[in-house]
């Protein structure tokens, strides 16, 4: 099975403890595809159909319109659940994302929750500096 970018598929998520999604649930492979094509692990955006957290600005809500393919409710792909998954836990692919304005958003979500954003990656190399010349 060829995984790429912005595909929604079925994966089963390892427990991991308390407050980490787990299970069987949708994800949104969010890894570069020169890595999905060479690498049996993937990097993917779990998501819930539960919306218990409106407005969360590390959550992508995504349609059945927004899917080449089937999604059967709107979900909800929280940025700040990231994880891997090996190959073996990908049970199917719903589909790919192909609208624009979500894939956007989405990229904006890793943005934001990995704090890459040019204000904060200089922030980050000042601590570095700061805590080397304590």
């Amino acid at each position: 099975m060829k995984i790429r970018r912005n595909m929604v598929i079925w994966a089963e998520l390892k427990n991991q403890g308390k407050c980490v999604q787990t299970g069987i649930r949708p994800c949104v492979v969010i890894s570069n595809n020169t890595a999905n094509a060479h690498s049996p692990v993937f990097t993917v955006m779990p998501g819930t159909t539960q919306d218990k957290k409106k407005d969360f600005p590390v959550h992508v809500k995504v349609t059945a319109k927004d899917v080449n393919g089937r999604l059967y409710k709107d979900t909800f792909f929280m940025g700040e659940q990231m994880c891997t998954i090996g190959e073996r836990q990908i049970i199917n692919v719903f589909g790919e994302i192909k609208d624009e304005g979500v894939i956007q958003q989405i990229n904006e979500v890793i943005v934001r929750e990995l704090a890459l954003d040019n204000e904060n990656l200089n922030r980050g190399e000042q601590n570095v500096l700061d805590n080397g010349q304590q």
